[in-house]
């Protein structure tokens, strides 16, 4: 069976990530984490609604920065737990 176009172009990102070296990995993530926290603080003003993120782990965007800003801004935090298997 074929692989589908958006299988392909996903282990073609994948590939690409896994060649970024660390430091220009770290350079991407933070950029990434600045821009939202702008758009976060953009778009919450005074709403007091938490922001639901994740915390990153093997190669995924690391959050930890983005979540380390908000917290020192005052900005309530939600993530996901995980026990074993299962996500609360």
């Amino acid at each position: 069976m074929a692989e589908s176009k958006t299988s392909s172009h996903k282990k073609e990102i994948r590939k690409r990530e896994q060649e970024l070296s660390p430091e220009t990995k770290r350079q991407s993530d933070r950029l990434l984490g600045k821009r939202l926290l702008a758009e976060i603080l953009r778009q919450q003003g005074d709403c007091r609604e938490p922001v639901y993120c994740y915390v990153s782990c093997k190669n995924e965007a690391d959050t930890r920065w983005l979540l380390q800003r908000l917290w020192e801004k005052g900005v309530r935090t939600a993530v996901p737990r995980v026990k074993g298997e299962q996500m609360e």
